[in-house]
């Protein structure tokens, strides 16, 4: 999945931003600027999709902690607006599994775009509120099909829009028409037909705390392959000692934020997607010489143990006998690699890795940004070197507000003196030429 367009209001510092992810992208600034406000909202995006509104808005503490205010109360709804798209090329079994409703036609499916919109605001007294509402909400696909000449009528795109208001009402229409007699092919009419009859006039109307998208009532196709891709985004900042405790057996491990359950992700991954652990474990054998494997076992404990293998010795390594930097390249390998992270946000990617080594994954993260979106956020010379200017987003903060604007956009001359060898990019960064990129300059 490809994020186009992340656009935020009103959640903590990040009074209005928008970031454009095209190929890798990197967020860099200094401390307080906000990236970490940024990986926050992405965290809460997935999270939103992954648990419900309601659930996300728990997890991050509360309507009131995480809008953002420079007065006692928050005024101003907090709102996302998030454009996706997914191609053939890149398609997943989940996204597969989806489009099954379409039968024959999902065949013919080019391209999906996606575009969620929503907001939601505090609501109460004038004490302390008593929760918060959704006053908008409005879900947009536009479906770009090839042409088959074995689908009589197929139509060159499907443009699908749902709307609901502050009071939960939803409207449904498709290419620009009412839920009625859209002009389609009569087996997509009948296959969505059921869709529009659970949006149209005789639905039940959504509460007001909560998304249609993630209601269960609502039954589909297109909302589904969105959920499930928004839901696979993930936020990492990773801890070696973390990625050393051991794993629990579990039939789905996911990776967490820390590290946390890497045996149990290596292992899912070595039985389910030996092409994708074979990637990882070929990168680890070029950042750690004389490797030859990765080992998963069952301690004593019942639980899962990361063993290495290591030319030369005859037992192999504990996972608390090797380096910090091993253990963080590890994590993030595993995490890029796996198939059921559809975006992913690693904050500090930096931390305990040799420049060498760093060199060496930021070229696999680039080469992976090819099928999904992959930010990172660093403050590090060494990464910013490695970056090109159109991969580097300048994040600053004035009056308590945080700015992100990609570099070139600041300055559209850095990348020809860039590529003339004028100055390295931590160079430029640091003379001072972007104010909003050195510390006690740009930030107010």
């Amino acid at each position: 999945m490809f994020l186009e367009c992340i656009r935020i209001a009103n959640f903590k510092s990040l009074k209005d931003i928008e970031v454009r992810p095209s190929g890798l992208t990197a967020l860099v600034g200094p401390n307080n600027a906000g990236k970490t406000n940024f990986a926050l909202a992405m965290k809460f995006l997935s999270e939103v999709h992954q648990y419900g509104l309601e659930k996300a808005v728990v997890r991050a503490g509360g309507i009131e902690n995480i809008a953002f205010r420079r007065v006692r109360r928050s005024r101003s709804p907090i709102a996302f607006d998030v454009q996706a798209c997914w191609s053939s090329p890149s398609v997943g079994s989940r996204v597969s599994e989806s489009l099954e409703v379409l039968g024959p036609l999902a065949q013919a499916v080019a391209r999906l775009g996606f575009r969620h919109r929503f907001a939601c605001e505090a609501r109460g007294g004038a004490g302390l509120p008593a929760g918060f509402q959704v006053p908008q909400e409005t879900f947009e696909v536009d479906v770009a099909f090839r042409q088959d000449r074995t689908i009589k009528g197929l139509p060159d795109r499907l443009a699908y829009v749902v709307r609901r208001d502050s009071d939960g009402r939803t409207t449904a229409s498709i290419n620009g028409g009412r839920s009625g007699r859209p002009k389609l092919p009569m087996g997509l009419a009948l296959r969505l037909a059921p869709t529009r009859a659970s949006l149209g006039a005789k639905a039940p109307d959504i509460e007001k705390e909560r998304l249609f998208l993630s209601h269960p009532l609502v039954q589909d196709a297109f909302m589904r392959v969105l959920v499930d891709l928004l839901a696979g985004i993930r936020v990492f900042r990773f801890s070696s000692g973390s990625a050393r405790r051991p794993g629990a057996p579990t039939p789905n491990p996911v990776l967490g934020e820390e590290s946390n359950s890497l045996p149990s992700v290596i292992d899912w991954l070595r039985r389910k997607d030996r092409k994708q652990w074979q990637k990882v474990l070929n990168a680890m054998r070029d950042i750690v010489p004389g490797l030859e494997d990765i080992i998963i076992e069952v301690l004593p404990s019942k639980t899962l143990g990361l063993f290495f293998a290591e030319k030369g010795f005859g037992r192999p390594w504990r996972a608390d006998e090797v380096s910090d930097g091993t253990m963080h390249a590890l994590s993030i390998l595993v995490a890029a690699a796996d198939p059921r992270v559809s975006a992913l946000l690693i904050e500090e990617p930096e931390n305990s890795l040799h420049p060498w080594i760093l060199e060496q994954l930021i070229k696999t993260l680039r080469q992976l940004a090819e099928k999904k979106t992959v930010i990172l956020t660093t403050q590090s010379p060494v990464v910013v070197d490695l970056l090109h200017p159109s991969e580097t987003w300048i994040v600053s903060r004035r009056k308590g507000a945080t700015r992100i604007r990609q570099l070139t956009r600041i300055d559209p001359r850095i990348e020809g003196e860039w590529r003339e060898g004028v100055a390295t990019l931590s160079e430029y960064l640091g003379s001072g030429l972007i104010p909003d990129a050195v510390p006690g300059t740009g930030q107010q």
